[in-house]
Parts: structure tokens; C-alpha cells; sequence
């Protein structure tokens, strides 16, 4: 699986047994031993942001793996306000087209509304599963302060 996103990293997946890896800047030491437990079909699950997608060679490795699910987090990107300040979102499409026919993908947010949801469905195509979580979650904290004027 790969999940192209939020960029947590892959800890709570190894407690339960899974294989999991992270590509981002904060390991760079570490790509090179990711990128061999990839060719050797090692890796259960790899978070990559998606700037990584902007690199052509990254994509030439990638063609080469063997990805059995590819997870969009944050997918309200792909249509909103995010390609602005992350325009590789809208890369992902084109990681799809990659992607050998049939291949399964999926899309989650907890942000977007009805028209980006369709939005994105437009974008990424008609066989991408797109899910929409709920806000309301003992993560999230909702106050109001008082400023001195």
C-alpha cells in the first residue's frame, strides 16, 4: 500500500506487524534501505508526500514495485484551496494512469463537502473510491477566547 499524504509516521503500524515506511526529507539516511526493501517487495505499507510525485525518477522506481493499494490522504487538496500551496496534489491522477488497469485507490478526507467530493471524483476518474470521515473526533478541540481589544 502505498498512502500519498498526511505524513504521519509509520510507528503504530510496526506495533501491529506491518512493514511500514516513510519518504520524506526528515530520513533521507534511510531511502536507500527503503527503496531495496521495495524492490524486494518488503514493505506493506509507504507514506510519501506528494512532492515526492514531482520527481520523474521517483516515479521510474515506483513502476517497478509492487503496490496492491494507493491511499490519498487529505484528498480535499486535490480540488480546494490545497493544489495552491501544494500543487503536487494534483499530480496524483497521473500516478493513477501509472498504475497497472484496475489497480485500487482510495481518497479520504474528514473536510470536504459535497461539491469537492465531486470535485475530486471528476478529477481522479469514476473507479476511484472516495471517502469522507466525519469532524467530530476527540482529536479535534473547538474554542473560543476572548482577546483584550
Amino acid at each position: 500500500m502505498v498512502g500519498v499524504g498526511a505524513g504521519d509516521k509509520p510507528a503504530e503500524a510496526l506495533k501491529y506487524g506491518v512493514a511500514a515506511h516513510q519518504l520524506d526529507s526528515s530520513n533521507s539516511d534511510e531511502h536507500r534501505d527503503i527503496y531495496e526493501d521495495l524492490t524486494v517487495d518488503r514493505v506493506d505499507l509507504l507514506l510519501i508526500s506528494p512532492e515526492r510525485l514531482a520527481n520523474p525518477g521517483f516515479w521510474e522506481r515506483m513502476r517497478k514495485w509492487r503496490i496492491g493499494l494507493l491511499v490519498v490522504d487529505e484528498a480535499h487538496c486535490i480540488s480546494e484551496w490545497g493544489h495552491d500551496f501544494r500543487p503536487d496534489y494534483r499530480r496524483i491522477r497521473e500516478i493513477l494512469a501509472l498504475m497497472p488497469p484496475r489497480s485500487p485507490a482510495i481518497c479520504t478526507t474528514a473536510t470536504a463537502n459535497a461539491r469537492v467530493m465531486a470535485d475530486v471524483g471528476d478529477q481522479m476518474g469514476e473507479s476511484l473510491l472516495a471517502l469522507r470521515g466525519g469532524l467530530d473526533r476527540p482529536s479535534l478541540r473547538l474554542e473560543v477566547v476572548a482577546l483584550p481589544r
